[in-house]
């Protein structure tokens, strides 16, 4: 799945299509908290997200292809017996969910500079600099 649009906030839309933020990432940051990430800017990463609401975390891999941001969901294979998988099938088959955990992740990245956007909306990994990240989105 390639995540065209987000937000970053109630009023900046970062992404290729230019279309309206549908919804305020205030409510998404209190309800979703990153928890850490693993990966680097060969692979990708993986981001660990809590949703406070429903009492459960789950990874979410975020890499770059042909400058947009790919997500998928880490967990693939559940166990039909385990009630922690299947609670987490359940939750991960939701697309609401999918686009929550997902925007919380994104929004990590972009805050951590690790995924930045140049002024054309292309996706790259990026870099600190000095304990700072660079220019990361463009307003549109």
């Amino acid at each position: 799945m390639t995540l065209k649009t987000f937000c970053l906030g109630e009023n900046l839309i970062i992404g290729t299509s230019g279309e309206p933020c549908m919804k305020s990432m205030r409510y998404q940051r209190t309800q979703h908290k990153v928890v850490k990430h693993n990966g680097d800017s060969t692979d990708g990463y993986s981001v660990l997200v809590e949703d406070r609401k429903n009492n459960i975390e789950r990874w979410m891999d975020c890499w770059i292809e042909d400058g947009d941001i790919r997500l998928d969901w880490n967990q693939y294979i559940f166990s039909t017996t385990d009630p922690a998988d299947k609670r987490a099938k359940e939750y991960q088959d939701n697309d609401i969910f999918f686009e929550n955990v997902s925007d919380a992740a994104i929004y990590y990245l972009v805050e951590k500079g690790l995924f930045v956007q140049d002024s054309d909306g292309k996706w790259s990994y990026g870099n600190k600099l000095r304990g700072r990240t660079r220019h990361v989105a463009y307003l549109r």
